[in-house]
Formats: structure tokens, sequence, C-alpha cells
């Protein structure tokens, strides 16, 4: 308040409760760009996992047989996978990360491997 007439705001006061509010302002933009960055990572990841659980379900059904293989997504994540006859892996990279963030295993059932095995030409 200004001390000479009692009424209104000097303009320090102003000034200086501006100021604060371009901080918070500041702040709490800053808060929410992050908040959008998590949530495009964890979609991202959540996408990711998707795929790869659609790959392993691929290569441990009756159809899957042995082999290698990879996936390369345009930002430059990528699903690695190989699987043998009694099992295997699929790796989700994500981009700019060295080490596999989820390794998901391969466990082939018996009954995958034989079906997997049948039919392979010959008569009766």
């Amino acid at each position: 308040m200004n001390p000479r007439n009692g009424a209104g705001f000097s303009l320090v006061e102003v000034v200086v409760a501006l100021l604060l509010l371009a901080v918070a302002t500041a702040a709490s933009s800053a808060l929410l760009l992050q908040a959008a960055q998590a949530a495009r990572e964890a979609d991202h990841r959540e996408r990711m996992l998707w795929a790869a659980t659609g790959v392993a379900d691929s290569l441990a059904g009756p159809m899957g047989g042995p082999g290698t293989g990879a996936r390369r997504f345009q930002d430059g994540s990528r699903l690695e996978w190989e699987a043998t006859a009694v099992g295997g892996q699929v790796r989700v990279l994500l981009a700019g990360e060295d080490s596999a963030w989820v390794v998901l295993p391969l466990a082939r059932s018996a009954g995958a491997q034989g079906a997997a095995g049948a039919g392979g030409g010959g008569g009766p």
C-alpha cells in the first residue's frame, strides 16, 4: 500500500507481483512440458512392449520356427529376436540406449515343437 494516501498499490509492488506471476507461470509451463514428455515416453514404451509380446507369441506358437530377426522403428528403437527349437528371447532396445530395456524369454512347449516339425513332406 502507498503510505502517502493509503489507497492503491505502489508501482514497485505491482512490478514485484507481476514478476512473481511470471516466474510461477514459467515454472508451471516447464512442469507441463516435462509431464508431456514423460507421457510420450510411457506411450512409446507401451507400444514397444505390445509389439514385443506379439513377436514372442508368434515365435512361441506352433508355426514359429527357429531363426533371428529385427524390426527398427522410426525413432531408432528396435526389436530383436532369436528363437531356437527349445526357446529364445525377444529384446526391446529403446532409442539412445545401449542395453535392452526388456528381455522376454521364450519357452517353447513340446506340442509347439512337434507341430512345427510335423507335416514336412512324405506321405502315408
